[in-house]
């Protein structure tokens, strides 16, 4: 999760909670290896909470693979997360198509 900056423009009184309100774009250069990697990180977090999201629904491990359910309660919110991590990879591998 992003940490507030100091040029944000809603400050806030709680660092570490208001991710919603610093979003900015960020340019970040990677050669192609790195960035490979950072994309099977992500693939992986999603998939953790895709899985969370399902094992709160049905009470039952999906697949007959090991995993250790993310800590949450709420299926929404797994849900949530996962298609957050999604929207990141998604934006990622746009950005590498474009580029070629």
């Amino acid at each position: 999760m992003r940490a507030c900056v100091s040029d944000c423009q809603n400050p806030c009184t709680r660092p570490g909670n208001c991710v919603e309100l610093c979003e900015r774009a960020t340019t970040i250069e990677l050669d192609s290896l790195d960035l490979g990697q950072l994309l099977d990180g992500l693939d992986i977090r999603a998939e953790a909470w895709e899985k969370t999201a399902s094992y709160l629904r049905t009470g039952t491990v999906p697949g007959d693979d090991f995993f250790i359910a993310e800590e949450c309660s709420k299926p929404q919110e797994a849900d949530d997360i996962a298609k957050h991590y999604r929207s990141i990879t998604d934006k990622i591998r746009q950005q590498m198509e474009a580029q070629g």
